[in-house]
Protein backbone atom coordinates (compact mmCIF):
# COMPACT_ATOMS: atom_id res chain seq x y z
CA UNK A 1 0.00 0.00 0.00
CA UNK A 2 0.83 3.83 -0.81
CA UNK A 3 0.50 7.27 0.04
CA UNK A 4 0.84 10.68 -1.24
CA UNK A 5 0.59 13.94 0.83
CA UNK A 6 0.12 16.80 -0.79
CA UNK A 7 0.94 20.59 -0.59
CA UNK A 8 -2.03 21.78 0.29
CA UNK A 9 -2.70 19.00 3.20
CA UNK A 10 -4.62 16.83 1.69
CA UNK A 11 -3.58 13.05 1.35
CA UNK A 12 -3.90 9.42 -0.87
CA UNK A 13 -4.06 6.55 0.69
CA UNK A 14 -3.88 3.87 -2.28
CA UNK A 15 -3.85 -0.02 -2.66
CA UNK A 16 -3.76 -1.62 -5.51
CA UNK A 17 -7.70 -1.41 -6.71
CA UNK A 18 -9.19 0.54 -4.09
CA UNK A 19 -8.13 4.07 -3.38
CA UNK A 20 -9.43 7.10 -1.10
CA UNK A 21 -8.19 10.02 -2.43
CA UNK A 22 -7.95 13.22 -0.88
CA UNK A 23 -8.42 13.24 2.37
CA UNK A 24 -8.35 15.75 4.68
CA UNK A 25 -9.90 15.88 8.51
CA UNK A 26 -12.60 16.85 9.67
CA UNK A 27 -14.13 17.91 13.42
CA UNK A 28 -18.10 17.96 13.62
CA UNK A 29 -18.21 17.08 10.26
CA UNK A 30 -16.55 19.84 8.78
CA UNK A 31 -13.17 19.70 6.63
CA UNK A 32 -10.75 22.14 8.94
CA UNK A 33 -9.84 25.23 8.06
CA UNK A 34 -6.43 25.82 9.17
CA UNK A 35 -4.48 28.73 9.37
CA UNK A 36 -1.41 27.07 8.18
CA UNK A 37 -0.98 23.55 7.05
CA UNK A 38 2.57 22.09 7.05
CA UNK A 39 2.99 19.18 4.57
CA UNK A 40 5.90 16.67 4.64
CA UNK A 41 6.56 13.69 3.17
CA UNK A 42 5.03 11.65 5.89
CA UNK A 43 3.12 14.04 8.08
CA UNK A 44 0.69 17.21 7.65
CA UNK A 45 -0.01 19.81 10.67
CA UNK A 46 -2.71 21.96 10.31
CA UNK A 47 -3.30 24.96 12.79
CA UNK A 48 -6.48 25.66 14.01
CA UNK A 49 -7.80 28.53 16.00
CA UNK A 50 -7.20 26.93 19.48
CA UNK A 51 -4.87 24.03 18.52
CA UNK A 52 -3.91 22.15 15.91
CA UNK A 53 -3.84 18.24 14.80
CA UNK A 54 -1.40 16.68 13.62
CA UNK A 55 -1.34 13.23 10.75
CA UNK A 56 1.31 11.30 10.16
CA UNK A 57 1.16 8.34 7.84
CA UNK A 58 3.40 5.10 7.87
CA UNK A 59 3.85 2.03 5.73
CA UNK A 60 3.82 -1.16 7.76
CA UNK A 61 4.09 -3.97 6.03
CA UNK A 62 0.60 -4.42 4.07
CA UNK A 63 -0.75 -2.25 6.43
CA UNK A 64 -1.07 2.25 6.24
CA UNK A 65 -0.95 3.35 10.22
CA UNK A 66 -2.77 6.71 10.30
CA UNK A 67 -2.16 8.47 13.40
CA UNK A 68 -3.67 11.69 14.69
CA UNK A 69 -2.27 14.27 17.39
CA UNK A 70 -4.36 16.80 19.33
CA UNK A 71 -3.50 20.16 20.33
CA UNK A 72 -6.10 21.90 22.42
CA UNK A 73 -9.34 21.94 20.06
CA UNK A 74 -11.48 20.65 23.26
CA UNK A 75 -15.02 20.92 22.69
CA UNK A 76 -14.86 18.48 19.77
CA UNK A 77 -17.82 15.86 19.92
CA UNK A 78 -15.93 13.93 16.70
CA UNK A 79 -12.62 14.33 14.90
CA UNK A 80 -12.23 12.45 11.55
CA UNK A 81 -8.49 12.14 10.90
CA UNK A 82 -9.29 10.51 7.57
CA UNK A 83 -12.52 13.08 6.79
CA UNK A 84 -14.32 12.84 2.80
CA UNK A 85 -11.72 10.62 1.36
CA UNK A 86 -13.44 10.01 -2.08
CA UNK A 87 -13.58 6.69 -2.89
CA UNK A 88 -11.87 4.80 -6.06
CA UNK A 89 -12.83 1.07 -6.85
CA UNK A 90 -15.26 0.28 -4.62
CA UNK A 91 -19.10 -0.23 -5.23
CA UNK A 92 -19.80 -1.92 -1.78
CA UNK A 93 -19.05 -2.11 1.64
CA UNK A 94 -18.95 -4.27 4.84
CA UNK A 95 -20.36 -2.70 7.62
CA UNK A 96 -20.38 -3.72 11.48
CA UNK A 97 -23.73 -2.49 13.27
CA UNK A 98 -23.56 -1.53 16.89
CA UNK A 99 -25.79 -3.70 19.29
CA UNK A 100 -29.56 -2.65 18.28
CA UNK A 101 -28.04 0.11 16.36
CA UNK A 102 -28.55 -2.16 12.91
CA UNK A 103 -27.11 -5.30 11.78
CA UNK A 104 -23.82 -6.32 9.77
CA UNK A 105 -23.15 -7.37 6.68
CA UNK A 106 -22.82 -6.01 3.04
CA UNK A 107 -24.10 -3.05 1.29
CA UNK A 108 -23.87 -1.24 -1.88
CA UNK A 109 -22.53 2.42 -2.22
CA UNK A 110 -25.51 3.62 -3.88
CA UNK A 111 -25.33 7.48 -2.33
CA UNK A 112 -27.00 6.22 0.87
CA UNK A 113 -25.61 6.76 3.89
CA UNK A 114 -23.80 4.00 5.58
CA UNK A 115 -22.47 3.96 9.31
CA UNK A 116 -20.07 1.22 10.48
CA UNK A 117 -18.52 0.81 13.56
CA UNK A 118 -15.21 -0.41 14.83
CA UNK A 119 -14.14 -1.42 11.27
CA UNK A 120 -15.61 -1.30 7.91
CA UNK A 121 -14.18 -3.04 4.52
CA UNK A 122 -14.78 -1.25 1.38
CA UNK A 123 -14.07 -2.48 -2.16
CA UNK A 124 -15.83 -3.96 -5.05
CA UNK A 125 -17.00 -7.91 -5.51
CA UNK A 126 -13.40 -9.51 -4.86
CA UNK A 127 -10.90 -7.16 -3.51
CA UNK A 128 -11.13 -4.87 -0.56
CA UNK A 129 -9.56 -2.85 1.58
CA UNK A 130 -10.30 -2.62 5.62
CA UNK A 131 -10.11 0.48 7.83
CA UNK A 132 -10.03 0.09 11.32
CA UNK A 133 -8.84 0.93 15.11
CA UNK A 134 -6.77 -1.87 16.47
CA UNK A 135 -7.55 -0.50 20.14
CA UNK A 136 -11.49 -0.07 20.82
CA UNK A 137 -11.36 0.43 24.21
CA UNK A 138 -11.07 3.82 25.01
CA UNK A 139 -13.06 5.65 21.73
CA UNK A 140 -15.97 4.73 20.02
CA UNK A 141 -14.51 4.35 16.25
CA UNK A 142 -16.90 5.13 13.69
CA UNK A 143 -17.04 5.32 10.00
CA UNK A 144 -19.69 7.35 7.21
CA UNK A 145 -20.05 6.29 3.49
CA UNK A 146 -21.95 9.15 1.51
CA UNK A 147 -22.15 9.86 -2.10
CA UNK A 148 -18.78 8.12 -2.83
CA UNK A 149 -16.62 9.39 -0.02
CA UNK A 150 -15.61 7.44 3.67
CA UNK A 151 -15.01 9.37 6.74
CA UNK A 152 -12.70 7.61 9.38
CA UNK A 153 -12.76 8.75 12.99
CA UNK A 154 -13.55 8.84 17.02
CA UNK A 155 -16.23 10.43 19.08
CA UNK A 156 -14.64 12.14 21.39
CA UNK A 157 -17.56 13.52 22.96
CA UNK A 158 -15.58 16.95 24.04
CA UNK A 159 -13.92 15.05 26.25
CA UNK A 160 -9.70 16.75 25.65
CA UNK A 161 -7.62 14.27 24.18
CA UNK A 162 -3.83 14.18 22.75
CA UNK A 163 -3.72 11.46 20.69
CA UNK A 164 -6.24 9.62 18.69
CA UNK A 165 -6.18 5.57 18.49
CA UNK A 166 -4.44 4.99 15.41
CA UNK A 167 -6.24 3.66 11.85
CA UNK A 168 -5.18 1.11 9.82
CA UNK A 169 -6.01 0.49 6.29
CA UNK A 170 -5.36 -2.93 5.43
CA UNK A 171 -5.44 -4.51 1.46
CA UNK A 172 -7.09 -8.24 1.20
CA UNK A 173 -7.88 -10.09 -1.58
CA UNK A 174 -10.85 -11.12 -0.57
CA UNK A 175 -13.38 -9.33 1.92
CA UNK A 176 -13.10 -13.10 4.10
CA UNK A 177 -9.30 -12.84 4.35
CA UNK A 178 -9.01 -9.44 5.25
CA UNK A 179 -12.32 -9.28 8.02
CA UNK A 180 -10.54 -12.06 9.59
CA UNK A 181 -6.43 -10.55 9.41
CA UNK A 182 -8.48 -7.48 11.15
CA UNK A 183 -10.46 -9.19 13.41
CA UNK A 184 -7.40 -10.75 14.71
CA UNK A 185 -5.25 -7.51 15.41
CA UNK A 186 -8.05 -6.21 17.48
CA UNK A 187 -8.10 -9.14 19.22
CA UNK A 188 -4.69 -8.85 20.00
CA UNK A 189 -4.43 -5.22 21.05
CA UNK A 190 -7.58 -5.49 23.63
CA UNK A 191 -6.23 -8.98 25.04
CA UNK A 192 -9.12 -10.93 24.25
CA UNK A 193 -9.38 -14.64 25.51
CA UNK A 194 -10.44 -16.61 22.08
CA UNK A 195 -9.51 -19.69 24.64
CA UNK A 196 -12.35 -19.25 26.81
CA UNK A 197 -15.15 -21.41 26.70
CA UNK A 198 -18.39 -20.42 25.53
CA UNK A 199 -21.05 -19.21 27.52
CA UNK A 200 -24.67 -19.12 26.47
CA UNK A 201 -27.10 -16.92 27.83
CA UNK A 202 -30.62 -15.59 27.40
CA UNK A 203 -32.26 -12.62 27.78
CA UNK A 204 -35.85 -11.99 28.13
CA UNK A 205 -36.32 -8.10 26.61
CA UNK A 206 -34.80 -9.43 23.39
CA UNK A 207 -37.61 -11.86 22.68
CA UNK A 208 -40.73 -10.69 24.83
CA UNK A 209 -39.90 -7.09 26.25
CA UNK A 210 -42.24 -5.76 29.08
CA UNK A 211 -45.00 -9.26 28.18
CA UNK A 212 -42.96 -11.58 30.60
CA UNK A 213 -44.96 -13.69 32.83
CA UNK A 214 -44.70 -16.67 35.03
CA UNK A 215 -46.37 -18.79 32.85
CA UNK A 216 -44.52 -17.74 29.81
CA UNK A 217 -41.34 -18.29 31.80
CA UNK A 218 -41.81 -21.85 32.81
CA UNK A 219 -42.57 -22.74 29.13
CA UNK A 220 -39.11 -21.44 27.84
CA UNK A 221 -37.32 -23.10 30.29
CA UNK A 222 -39.06 -26.18 29.46
CA UNK A 223 -38.27 -25.40 25.61
CA UNK A 224 -34.75 -25.17 27.27
CA UNK A 225 -34.38 -28.11 28.87
CA UNK A 226 -34.45 -30.08 25.61
CA UNK A 227 -31.67 -28.39 24.08
CA UNK A 228 -29.31 -28.66 27.04
CA UNK A 229 -26.53 -30.47 25.68
CA UNK A 230 -26.63 -28.62 22.49
CA UNK A 231 -27.21 -25.25 23.84
CA UNK A 232 -26.04 -25.39 27.46
CA UNK A 233 -26.82 -22.68 29.43
CA UNK A 234 -25.08 -20.80 31.91
CA UNK A 235 -27.25 -18.02 32.33
CA UNK A 236 -31.00 -16.87 32.21
CA UNK A 237 -31.87 -13.30 32.66
CA UNK A 238 -35.48 -12.22 33.54
CA UNK A 239 -35.48 -8.52 32.88
CA UNK A 240 -38.28 -5.91 31.68
CA UNK A 241 -40.83 -8.62 33.06
CA UNK A 242 -40.01 -8.37 37.16
CA UNK A 243 -41.75 -5.23 37.43
CA UNK A 244 -46.13 -5.06 37.55
CA UNK A 245 -45.96 -1.93 34.62
CA UNK A 246 -43.59 -0.05 32.87
CA UNK A 247 -42.67 2.66 35.26
CA UNK A 248 -43.23 1.09 38.34
CA UNK A 249 -39.35 0.25 38.77
CA UNK A 250 -39.32 -0.41 42.39
CA UNK A 251 -42.44 -2.85 42.74
CA UNK A 252 -41.95 -6.70 42.01
CA UNK A 253 -44.53 -8.86 40.67
CA UNK A 254 -44.16 -12.39 41.26
CA UNK A 255 -41.34 -13.24 38.61
CA UNK A 256 -39.57 -11.21 41.55
CA UNK A 257 -39.43 -14.35 43.70
CA UNK A 258 -39.54 -16.68 40.95
CA UNK A 259 -36.34 -15.65 39.38
CA UNK A 260 -34.15 -16.77 42.39
CA UNK A 261 -35.48 -20.29 41.73
CA UNK A 262 -34.93 -20.54 38.52
CA UNK A 263 -31.48 -21.94 38.35
CA UNK A 264 -32.84 -24.48 40.57
CA UNK A 265 -35.68 -25.07 38.29
CA UNK A 266 -33.72 -25.09 35.30
CA UNK A 267 -31.17 -27.45 36.41
CA UNK A 268 -33.35 -29.86 37.43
Amino acid sequence: MNYRIHPDGSFDLVAEKQQLLSAYPSIDGIPVRPIKAEASAHAVRYELTGGALTISIQAEGDVLAVRCGVEGLEGAHDIMPIGSARLGGCDRAFVQGLGMGGPSGFSRLDGGELISHSLIAIGDEKNCVVVNAREQDRLHNVYRVRDGYLSAGFDTECVPVDELPTLYMRTGEDYSTALRKCAGEIASAMRARPVTKPAFHWCSWYYLYHTLDQKTLEEYLEGFRKYRETAPFSHIQIDAGYFPACGDWLEANELAVYRRNYHFLYRN
